[in-house]
Formats: structure tokens, C-alpha cells, sequence
């Protein structure tokens, strides 16, 4: 029904298209969680993730954004995240 289990939300996976790949998000080692604030900073700036993959598909259109943003503001969104 395209329900997400708790347990795997943010966890990562094929799009709906299947053309693609949604990134782990979650807060810990298999995800973001080993990212620091000045690389979380860094990927919306620039896009380019701790481990140097470019930011793709729908996320590259997110940081084509933030990128525009201030880099008090970049540093305020990844301190949140």
C-alpha cells in the first residue's frame, strides 16, 4: 500500500521508479549518524557527501537550493539535522 514499517523509515531504498536510490538518513553508524556538523554543512553547500558521492536525483535538486542559502543558514539546518 506504500506504507513505510517504522523500523525502516529514513533506513534508505529503490525510488518508486526504481531508477534510483534514496541515501540512509537515519541518525545512526549505517546512516548520517557518523557525519559531523561541518559535513552535513559541506553537502548542502556543495553536495558532496563525507565518503565523496555527489548529491543525484531528487536530493541534487535540494542542494542546487541550499546552496544559494547563506552559509549561517546552511550551518543552522545542519546543526538541526
Amino acid at each position: 500500500m506504500g506504507n513505510i514499517m517504522k523500523d525502516q523509515r529514513y533506513a534508505g531504498g529503490t525510488n518508486p521508479q526504481g531508477d534510483g536510490y534514496f541515501p540512509n538518513i537515519t541518525p545512526d553508524e549505517t546512516g548520517i549518524g557518523f557525519w559531523s556538523v561541518a559535513s552535513i554543512s559541506n553537502y548542502l553547500h556543495c553536495g558532496i557527501s563525507p565518503i565523496g558521492r555527489a548529491s543525484d536525483g531528487d536530493m541534487a535538486e535540494v542542494v542546487k537550493n541550499t546552496s544559494c542559502l547563506p552559509l549561517s543558514d546552511i550551518q543552522a539546518m545542519a546543526v538541526y539535522l
